[in-house]
C-alpha cells in the first residue's frame, strides 16, 4: 500500500504499515527500513490489525478487479481498501490517472461511492513528465488528498475540478493543516466515533445475527428439522473457506462463498416448509423451451421442446400464442434478405439525430445517408453482417449500433473484435477521443 520512498518523511518508523507486490522493492525497504511492519503481497489479501491516521498510494492504472457480475477498477478499489483501513477523519494520498473520476456522468456511480466513504480536500494535475525518469515521457497524472468522513469533521463533496499545482508548503497551509487542526480539536470524540463504526465487524454481526435466527427456525419446523444438518453444513462451508494456492485472485473472487449466498442457502430450506402441492399439471416456459410442469407431490416435469422448434413447426402453445407470433415475426424479418427490407421510422429518427462529439477537437460527426440507411436495416436484425471497405466509417457504425442497442434493447455491453491488431490501435485512439467507456483484451495486452 505504501512506497518505501514515503517512508523517508514519516517520523517513526515502527508505525510503518505496508504492503507491496514487488519483492525487490519490498526487501530494499525492509533493509532500509528494519522497523517498519512490511509485507510482500497482493493488497487484496492485506489485512492489517491496526487502523491507520492516513494512507500513500499508488494503485495500480485502469485494471479490472472483482468479478464479471461486479467489477470494480483497481484505483476505486484501492479507495475502498483505505476506507476500511483509514481511522475516521484519516487521509488518503493517491497519485493515480487524471481520468480517473473525472467526468460526472460515466463516473457518476463511484463518484457516488467516494462521496459516501470521503471528503474530498484537493486535488491537481501533475506534469505529464513527472515521471520521465523511469522511461513516462508524457502522461497525465494527478494527486487526490481525500479524508474519510466523520460526523466531526466538515462535509467537503467531491468535484471534478483540479486546483493549479502549487509548492509543497503551500497545499500543506491551504488545504492540509486545515483538516489536521480540525481532526485534532475533535479527537476525543472521533475515537469514541471510531469504537461504533467499524463497518466490517457490524456486518459480520448482522451475518451472524440472521444465520442464528434462520438455523432456529429451521431446526424447530417439523417439516424441515431433518434439514438442519444440511444447513449447517452450508454455513461451516462458507467459514472454513480458504483460497487455494493455485488460483489467482480474480479466479477466487468468482468462486469463493459470499455472506448472502449462505443466506439464499438457508431462506431456500426455510421456506420449503409450507410448500403446497395441488392436483394440476400446466405448460409453463422456461429459458429455452416449454415444458408441461407437475404441480403434484409426486409429479414428475416433461419437456415439450425448444421455443426454435415450435417457431419452424408453426405448432402452438396453449396461453402462449403472442409469444409464438413475435418469435415468428422475428424469424421472418431474419429470413428477409437487405434488398427487400424497408427502412424502420423509429431507427431512422434515432439515427437522423445520431452524433458523437471528439473531446479534443470539438469536431461533431453524424452518419451520411449511405452508413444511415445500412445500419437502419442492421438494427432491424438479430444476428446480421455488414461489409464496409477501409474508410467508409466502421468505426462510426458500430458506435452508432452499439448505442442504440445500450438504449433499446436489453445489452449490458458491446464486444468487438478485429484481426489486425492495427485496428485494436485505431480504435483505442478515435474511442478515447470521444470519451467511451471500453476494455481491450489481446494475448497478454488490456
Amino acid at each position: 500500500m505504501v512506497k518505501e520512498i514515503f517512508f523517508n518523511y514519516l517520523p517513526t518508523e515502527s508505525n510503518i504499515y505496508g504492503t507491496e507486490i514487488d519483492m525487490k522493492a519490498v526487501k530494499i525497504a525492509q533493509y532500509l527500513y528494519p522497523k517498519a511492519n512490511l509485507q510482500y503481497g497482493d493488497i487484496r489479501q492485506y489485512s492489517p490489525v491496526l487502523s491507520g491516521d492516513i494512507v500513500f498510494g499508488n494503485p495500480p492504472f485502469h485494471l479490472e478487479w472483482g468479478t464479471k457480475e461486479a467489477p470494480v477498477s483497481s484505483q476505486m478499489y484501492y479507495c475502498k481498501k483505505a476506507y476500511q483501513v483509514l481511522k475516521n477523519g484519516g487521509l488518503l494520498v493517491l497519485l493515480v490517472s487524471e481520468s480517473f473520476l473525472s467526468d460526472d456522468f460515466s463516473n457518476k456511480g463511484d463518484i457516488e461511492e467516494i462521496n459516501h466513504m470521503f471528503n474530498l480536500i484537493v486535488q491537481f494535475s501533475l506534469p505529464a513528465d513527472a515521471f520521465k525518469e523511469y522511461g513516462v515521457t508524457s502522461f497525465r497524472t494527478k494527486a487526490m488528498i481525500l479524508q474519510k468522513k466523520s460526523q466531526y469533521v466538515t462535509e467537503r463533496p467531491y468535484t471534478t475540478e483540479l486546483e493549479v499545482l502549487k509548492r509543497p508548503q503551500e497545499i500543506y497551509q491551504t488545504y492540509v493543516l486545515p483538516v489536521l487542526q480540525e481532526r485534532r480539536k475533535n479527537a476525543a470524540n472521533i475515537y469514541f466515533e471510531c469504537q461504533n463504526t467499524d463497518l466490517e465487524a457490524k456486518q459480520k454481526q448482522v451475518f451472524q445475527e440472521k444465520t442464528v435466527k434462520l438455523l432456529f427456525d429451521i431446526k424447530r419446523n417439523r417439516n424441515i428439522a431433518h434439514k438442519a444438518g444440511l444447513a449447517e453444513a452450508i454455513l461451516q462451508k462458507y467459514l472454513k473457506q480458504t483460497k487455494p494456492e493455485e488460483l489467482s485472485w480474480q479466479e477466487w473472487e468468482k468462486i469463493k462463498i459470499q455472506p448472502e449466498d449462505v443466506l439464499r442457502k438457508l431462506k431456500g430450506i426455510l421456506s420449503s416448509a409450507n410448500k403446497t402441492y395441488r392436483n394440476e399439471i400446466r405448460i409453463v416456459k422456461t429459458t429455452y423451451g416449454f415444458k408441461e410442469k407437475d404441480y403434484r407431490e409426486n409429479g414428475t416435469d416433461m419437456n415439450l421442446g425448444s421455443i426454435n422448434s415450435f417457431v419452424l413447426s408453426k405448432r402452438e402453445v396453449p396461453g402462449f400464442e403472442q409469444f409464438l407470433k413475435k418469435k415468428r415475426r422475428e424469424f421472418a424479418l431474419q429470413e428477409t434478405s437487405f434488398e427487400k427490407m424497408k427502412q424502420d421510422d423509429k431507427i431512422a429518427e434515432y439515427l437522423e439525430n445520431w452524433h458523437v462529439t471528439s473531446q479534443m477537437t470539438g469536431e461533431v460527426k453524424y452518419l451520411n445517408a449511405v452508413q444511415k440507411k445500412e445500419v437502419n436495416k442492421l438494427l432491424q436484425k438479430r444476428y446480421a453482417a455488414l461489409q464496409f471497405s477501409m474508410g467508409t466509417g466502421k468505426s462510426l457504425c458500430t458506435l452508432a449500433m452499439a448505442q442504440y442497442r445500450m438504449k433499446y434493447n436489453p445489452v449490458r455491453n458491446i464486444s468487438l473484435s478485429a484481426q489486425p491488431w492495427q485496428s485494436i490501435i485505431h480504435g483505442k485512439k478515435y474511442w478515447k477521443t470521444i470519451r467511451l467507456i471500453f476494455t481491450v483484451f489481446g494475448r497478454g495486452r488490456t
